[in-house]
């Protein structure tokens, strides 16, 4: 997508230092059936002295760059998972959701990862970094979700839903004996 550079850091000075990220917390590893989605979400503190704006704020230059969430390993790779939409602005970039972060405040960044219908069942690992678009990567941190792909039953109910409603329906048959016991 871009090309970051020694260039890029030299030539506006402190950049490396001025973007540093923190993770607070992350959602947890989803498992997600073959052609549905689920919203994950990822806290970051801003740990640099540059403040982070947003798309909404400024269009990107080398000198004042804007946040996002982007793909790694591979870098700005199209994620097979990241379909282009609201603060999906590319499959391998996430908007931030908030026009300006300070230093010492925290964002959530909150998406869907939709599973294609036709993707094999799996253990499939997304990783993002921190990008100040034209400028540089964060150097940390990387954050990973594995994501667990299940396929949809032929009725339309994953493994999960059935297990699930098994336990809710256990769990109404005992109570209802319970009660004719008592009578």
């Amino acid at each position: 997508m871009y090309q970051y550079d020694e260039g890029y850091r030299s030539a506006y000075g402190q950049v490396a230092q001025a973007y540093l990220a923190e993770l607070i917390t992350k959602s947890p590893n989803p498992t997600i059936e073959a052609g549905r989605s689920t919203e994950v979400r990822v806290t970051l503190r801003n740990a640099g002295t540059a403040t982070w704006y947003n798309y909404t704020t400024r269009t990107p230059t080398p000198a004042s760059p804007i946040v996002r969430l982007g793909t790694w390993n591979s870098r700005d790779r199209a994620s097979a998972f990241l379909v282009p939409g609201g603060l999906i602005h590319t499959q391998s970039r996430i908007e931030m959701p908030v026009p300006i972060i300070q230093t010492g405040q925290q964002v959530t960044f909150a998406f869907n990862f939709t599973v294609p219908a036709d993707m094999p069942p799996g253990v499939y690992t997304e990783d993002f970094l921190p990008v100040a678009e034209l400028a540089q990567w964060f150097p940390s941190p990387v954050i990973s979700w594995d994501i667990n792909v299940v396929p949809v039953t032929s009725t339309g109910i994953s493994p999960l839903v059935i297990v699930a409603g098994l336990a809710v329906i256990g769990v109404i048959g005992i109570a209802a004996y319970e009660k004719q016991k008592r009578g």
